[in-house]
C-alpha cells in the first residue's frame, strides 16, 4: 500500500512539474520566468495587441516582482523585458517599423525623427510571422537590447529611446490593452 502511495505521489509530482513553468493567454503558452543576465524575472502580465478587429501580437511584460503602476515600470533602475509572440500570419519590416513609430510618436512627439530612434527602428530589418517572438530587454544600464526568436539583433544604450518604447506600452497614449494586461489589471 505503502508503495502505490509514494507511487501516485510522485506521479502527480512530475504532472505537476510538467504543467509549471508556463502560463498560456489567448491560445499562446509564455514562460512563467525570464532569463535577463542572469536575473529572474517572472511573468507580471499579458495582454492582446490587435489592430482593425485582426489580433497581431501577445504583449508579456517580466519583472523582479509584482508591479501594478506604469511608473513603476516606467523606473529605468528596473530591470524588465516585453516580449511580443505573433500571432497574426506575417507582419513586414515596414509594418512593424510604422506601427513602433505611431505609437512612438503619440507619446512623445516627433521623438521618432531623433538619431536614438532610428537606431532601435533600424534593428527590424525583419518580417515577424506566426509564433516568431521579439523581446525587448531594458537594463538599469540604460542598455535596450532586442531579440528575435531568442536572437540578438542589437542593442543600443539610451534613457531615451527606452523611455520612449516603454511610452508606447506604458505612457499617456499607450496600447490601452497590452498596458491593462501587462500590469495584470
Amino acid at each position: 500500500m505503502m508503495r502505490i502511495t509514494v507511487t501516485l505521489v510522485l506521479l502527480a509530482m512530475l504532472l505537476f512539474v510538467g504543467f509549471a513553468g508556463a502560463a498560456e493567454f489567448k491560445g499562446v503558452t509564455l514562460p512563467d520566468r525570464y532569463d535577463l543576465a542572469g536575473q529572474s524575472l517572472q511573468l507580471n502580465g499579458q495582454g492582446m495587441r490587435s489592430k482593425f478587429f485582426f489580433s497581431i501580437y501577445v504583449g508579456a511584460l517580466y519583472t523582479p516582482n509584482r508591479v501594478i503602476s506604469a511608473s513603476q515600470v516606467m523606473n529605468p533602475q528596473l530591470p524588465k523585458v516585453i516580449r511580443m509572440h505573433f500571432v497574426y500570419d506575417e507582419v513586414s519590416a515596414e509594418k512593424l517599423r510604422d506601427g513602433f513609430v505611431e505609437s512612438i510618436d503619440n507619446n512623445i512627439a516627433n521623438f521618432s525623427k531623433s538619431a536614438d530612434a532610428q537606431k532601435f527602428l533600424n534593428l527590424f530589418d525583419f518580417a515577424a510571422v506566426k509564433n516568431d517572438t521579439i523581446d525587448m530587454q531594458f537594463t538599469p544600464d540604460d542598455t535596450l537590447t532586442v531579440l528575435h526568436n531568442g536572437k540578438q539583433v542589437g542593442q543600443l544604450v539610451s534613457a531615451a529611446a527606452s523611455k520612449a518604447v516603454l511610452n508606447i506600452y506604458f505612457g499617456a497614449e499607450p496600447i490601452k490593452s497590452l498596458k491593462t494586461g501587462m500590469l495584470g489589471d
